[in-house]
């Protein structure tokens, strides 16, 4: 309900109060480098985890065998491969373009949000062309544009004043609903997850410290937007307060915060589109007998780097980066329908 619409109005507002388009040219591709340089290390942090716990993928499908649950899976998993097969690399990227801006608004499509942050940087850009103009004539637009920001932040307050109890109520009805025993055999694939996403939660820290900002203050403060993504499986619902931590506790400013914070659900997301299709891939790899070189994993980093583009920042978005970025390597997707059954355990922390 409140996604779009704040990352309509913020996109717009970030640009158009920006002069000289400052925002565009110096804090976005800042951002953008970011995520991609953080998703190509986790992609390989994703798959060292798989040799360092020696995860073998043919004696994972062995014991786990066929059921009619995994065949309807894997049935889903093979029309979505399909339908990424008809498109392509090429399609992926420019789905990224809205076809109907009014379509695009109502977030139907999976690329949503990244098409909405795309035509309120334009429309925030041409706004700023006006304004060097004839400043006149846009001034009243300008107006509007500030004062629905200012009552979409109100609505969003408002909100963020529910998060403990729906986060509590999305973690209770999770352990109710998942049988933790029948886990044991995909166990240690579940175990090397919680530890490349453990490794890159330190990297990021390290990345913090390099700036000259402690870690631990950063752990501090961005403590409940981390707990609201592992509850709520979905960065694109921590959008509001993942700007809000940022203005209000980490000290950025507007700009910043909401491009960071709506590029980050579908470019770059180091747990969905780095680390969970890596691990797959090379798991993929086993399975069809293929050699794992370093020409192989340093084309798996720069197929993963560009599909992440696009990825929904929704529960279930690694499945969809995962069948992405093995299609697109021409790998075999059995395995992804057989982790299904565990994929919501590891998504909470990948969200995190």
């Amino acid at each position: 309900m409140i996604v779009i619409p704040l990352v309509f109005v913020a996109m717009i507002s970030s640009i158009m109060n920006v002069d000289g388009g400052g925002a565009l040219s110096k804090i976005a591709p800042k951002i953008i480098g970011i995520l991609i340089f953080t998703v190509a290390i986790s992609a390989i942090v994703g798959v060292a985890s798989i040799y360092l716990f020696g995860i073998d993928a043919n004696a994972l499908i062995s014991s786990v065998g066929t059921n009619a649950s995994i065949v309807a899976r894997g049935e889903a998993v093979v029309s979505t491969q399909n339908a990424m097969a008809s498109n392509g690399l090429s399609g992926l990227v420019l789905s990224i373009i809205p076809a109907n801006i009014f379509d695009m608004l109502t977030g139907s499509q999976r690329t949503s949000t990244l098409s909405t942050v795309l035509f309120g940087m334009f429309l925030g850009y041409s706004i700023l062309q006006v304004k060097k103009r004839k400043p006149e004539k846009v001034q009243s637009f300008v107006d509007f544009i500030n004062a629905a920001k200012e009552v979409v932040l109100s609505m969003v307050r408002e909100i963020l004043k529910l998060t403990p109890y729906g986060v509590f109520a999305l973690m209770t009805s999770f352990m109710m609903t998942n049988d933790l025993f029948a886990l044991a055999e995909m166990g240690r694939f579940l175990v090397a997850s919680y530890v490349a996403i453990g490794v890159m939660f330190a990297i990021h820290f390290i990345m913090v410290g390099m700036f000259g900002l402690s870690p631990m203050k950063f752990m501090k403060k961005s403590w409940p937007v981390l707990v609201f993504g592992f509850g709520s499986r979905s960065s694109m619902a921590a959008i509001p307060l993942n700007v809000e931590t940022q203005t209000q506790r980490l000290g950025v400013d507007e700009e910043t915060a909401n491009m960071s914070a709506t590029f980050g659900t579908s470019i770059g997301q180091n747990g969905c589109a780095g680390i969970y299709p890596a691990m797959l891939a090379i798991m993929s790899a086993q399975v069809m007998g293929l050699d794992v070189d370093l020409a192989f994993i340093l084309q798996l980093t720069a197929v993963i780097a560009i599909a992440s583009f696009g990825i929904a920042g929704v529960g279930g978005g690694a499945t969809f980066a995962a069948v992405a970025v093995l299609t697109i390597m021409g790998l075999d997707i059995t395995v992804v329908a057989i982790l299904v059954s565990i994929e919501a355990l590891i998504d909470m922390a990948r969200t995190a």
